[in-house]
C-alpha cells in the first residue's frame, strides 16, 4: 500500500480529523450516513452529549446504516464493528477478524488502518489486538503485520496534517500500536518529508510530551541510533533556532514573553541547560519551579534526584543554583525529598551554609527520616552542626521539651544558635515566646536583631510598625535596617510610608535605599519614579 505524493497531499487536506473538533468530526459522520431529517437531528445531538465518543450518533439510530465500513472516519469503523459485536453476541476484534476474511484489495487496507487506530485509541498493540481476533487462526494478524511498513507510512500522512489533532492522533496510535517510543516514530517519520515539516511534526512530539512530563529533546536523543544522524542533524538545527529564540526572548521586560520563552527552553532540555540553571536563581518563584522541572525532564529524573546530582558536585552548578534546588525540593516534598538532602548534609565537603540548609528542608520533609540527624547535630561540637539543629526543630513535633530546647537556645552564647532559635520559633508559631523574640531584636548582633524582627512578623506581634519603623531609622547595622524595609512593606500605615520614604532618599547604605524604595513601590505604586 503505497501512496504516490501527489495524493498524499489529498489525504492530507481531506483525512477526517483535519481542521475538524471531535465534535465536528462526529457531526460531519452522521450527516454522511442519516439522511431522513428527523433522524437526522436526533441522531446528530449525540454528538454534542457524548463529545468524547466520535460516532456516538451510532446507537440513536434503529437500525445500521449500510456501508459504514467504508467511511473514511475509522472511528466510523470501529463503531460499527462494535455495534455488529452486540447484535452478533461477539466482540469486536473478532468482527474485525471477520471483515478480514472476506475483504480484497483496498479493504484489506482500510480494516488493517482500522484495527491500527483501535489499538492505539485502546491503548493494546496492534498484534495483541489482532491475537484476539483470530481467536486460534493466525491469518488476520498475518494480513496486517505484513502491511506494518505501508500502515505507519499511511499514518505518516496524518502526522504531517494540517490540524493538530489529526497529528497528535497518528502519533500516539502508531506508538502504541507497534509499541514504539513517540521518539521513534517521529524519527523515522522525518526523512519522509522536506526538512521545511520538520518543525511542525516537532511539536506534536512536544505536546505529547508535555502530557507525559518528558523532554521532548531528551526522547529524541535517548531514541536516537547511529543510523539516525542525518535525521538528527535536521532536529538540532530546528532546536538550534528555537533556543536562540527564546533566550533572546528571555531579555523582554514582559513576563509573559519571558514565561513563554522558559516554556520553549524547558522543552528544549539538555540542550538548553545553560539557561534553565541560570533561571533557577531568577526573582519570580514560578520560574525557578519551571526551571528546574525542565531540567529534571531533560536527565528523566525526578527533582529529588536532579538536585541530588548538582548538589554533590556531580553536575554543574553553582552554589547558588543548589541553593535553589535545595529550596525547590523542600517545596515540592517530594518521597524522596529527606533521603536526598540529608546525603547533602552528611558531605562535609559540601559548602557549610548548604549543608545547613539542607537539613532544615530535610526536616521539613519528613521529620521521621531526619529527626535522628537533628538530634545527633544538638550535641555536636561545631557550631554550624548546633546552630541548624536548632532552625530544623521549627519542624519537630511540639512537645515541652521542644519549648524547653528553644528557650534555652534565645540565651545560648552563639550569635547563629540564638537567630536560629528565632527561625524555630516562627515556624513553630510559638506566641508564647514572643517575649523573647522583643528581646533578641535588642540583641547584641545585627544578625539576630535581624531574624527576631523578621520572627515577630511571622507571628503577627503587636505594635510591629512601630519596632519596624525604629529600627529602619536608628539601627546601626545596614542589615538590620534592610530587614526592616522589607517587612515594611506589609504595612500601610503612615509611619511606615513616611518611613521608608526618607530611607530611600537618605540612608547612607546603598543596599537600604534600594529595598526601602522597592518596600515603598509596593505600598504605594507611583511614588517613586521608576
Amino acid at each position: 500500500m503505497r501512496f504516490p505524493a501527489s495524493l498524499c497531499l489529498v489525504l492530507t487536506l481531506a483525512s477526517p480529523a483535519a481542521a475538524q473538533s471531535r465534535v465536528s468530526r462526529c457531526w460531519a459522520a452522521c450527516e454522511r450516513h442519516v439522511t431522513d431529517p428527523r433522524l437526522r437531528a436526533s441522531a446528530c445531538g449525540a454528538c454534542l452529549t457524548s463529545p468524547d465518543q466520535g460516532a456516538a450518533w451510532l446507537a440513536r439510530l434503529p437500525a445500521l446504516p449500510e456501508h459504514l465500513l467504508e467511511d473514511a472516519d475509522w472511528e466510523v469503523r470501529w463503531a460499527a464493528l462494535l455495534a455488529q459485536a452486540r447484535e452478533h453476541q461477539s466482540t469486536a476484534p473478532r468482527e474485525l477478524a471477520k471483515w478480514l476474511t472476506r475483504a480484497r484489495g483496498e479493504e484489506v487496507d482500510r480494516a488493517c488502518l482500522t484495527a491500527l487506530h483501535a489499538a492505539g485509541a485502546l491503548k493494546t498493540p496492534l498484534a495483541t489486538l489482532l491475537g484476539a481476533a483470530s481467536s486460534g487462526d493466525a491469518r488476520a494478524a498475518q494480513t496486517c503485520m505484513g502491511r506494518s511498513q505501508a500502515l505507519t507510512e499511511a499514518l505518516w500522512v496524518d502526522l504531517y496534517s494540517l490540524d493538530a489533532a489529526a497529528r497528535r492522533e497518528a502519533l500516539t496510535h502508531l506508538a502504541r500500536a507497534f509499541e514504539r517510543p513517540p521518539a521513534r516514530v517521529v524519527l523515522d517519520a522525518l526523512p519522509s518529508h522536506p526538512p521545511a515539516f520538520d518543525e511542525q511534526v516537532l511539536e506534536t512530539l512536544a505536546s505529547w510530551s508535555l502530557e507525559a512530563e518528558v523532554s521532548p529533546a531528551a526522547s529524541l536523543l535517548a531514541a536516537a541510533t547511529p543510523s539516525d544522524v542525518a535525521t538528527l542533524n535536521r532536529v538540532l538545527a530546528v532546536y538550534g533556532r528555537q533556543r536562540e529564540e527564546a533566550r533572546a526572548q528571555l531579555a523582554s521586560p514582559q513576563e509573559a514573553v519571558r514565561r513563554q520563552a522558559l516554556s520553549r527552553l524547558a522543552e528544549l532540555a539538555p540542550l538548553s541547560e545553560p539557561e534553565l540553571l541560570g533561571l533557577l536563581t531568577d526573582p519570580l518563584p514560578s520560574f525557578r519551579l519551571m526551571a528546574a522541572r525542565g531540567l529534571a525532564r531533560g536527565e528523566a529524573r525526578s527533582l529529588a534526584q536532579l538536585a541530588e546530582g548538582r548538589l554533590s558536585g556531580a553536575r554543574p552548578a553553582s552554589v547558588a543554583q543548589q541553593q535553589a534546588l535545595l529550596e525547590l525540593v523542600g517545596d515540592k516534598h517530594e518521597a524522596d525529598c529527606a533521603p536526598t538532602l540529608l546525603k547533602t548534609w552528611n558531605d562535609a565537603a559540601r559548602a557549610p551554609g548548604l549543608r545547613a540548609r539542607a537539613l532544615v528542608v530535610a526536616t521539613s520533609c519528613s521529620w521521621t527520616l531526619a529527626g535522628p540527624a537533628v538530634e545527633a547535630a544538638l550535641a555536636a561540637p561545631r557550631e554550624l552542626e548546633r546552630a541548624a539543629s536548632m532552625a530544623a526543630l521549627g519542624f519537630a513535633p511540639r512537645t515541652e521539651q521542644l519549648t524547653q530546647r528553644l528557650e534555652r537556645a534565645t540565651t545560648a552564647p552563639e550569635p547563629s544558635v540564638r537567630s536560629a532559635a528565632c527561625q524555630a520559633i516562627a515556624q513553630q508559631r510559638w506566641r508564647a515566646a514572643t517575649p523573647r523574640l522583643l528581646t533578641l531584636a535588642t540583641d547584641v548582633d545585627a544578625g539576630v536583631r535581624a531574624e527576631a524582627l523578621r520572627s515577630l512578623v511571622a507571628l503577627d506581634a503587636p505594635g510591629l510598625e512601630a519596632r519596624l519603623v525604629a529600627a529602619l531609622e536608628k539601627d546601626s547595622a545596614p542589615t538590620v535596617r534592610a530587614a526592616a524595609a522589607t517587612l515594611l512593606s506589609r504595612f500601610s500605615g503612615a509611619r511606615a510610608l513616611g518611613a521608608l520614604s526618607q530611607a530611600s532618599r537618605n540612608d547612607t547604605d546603598p543596599n537600604v535605599k534600594l529595598v526601602a524604595a522597592q518596600s515603598l513601590r509596593k505600598l504605594a505604586p507611583g511614588s517613586l519614579p521608576p
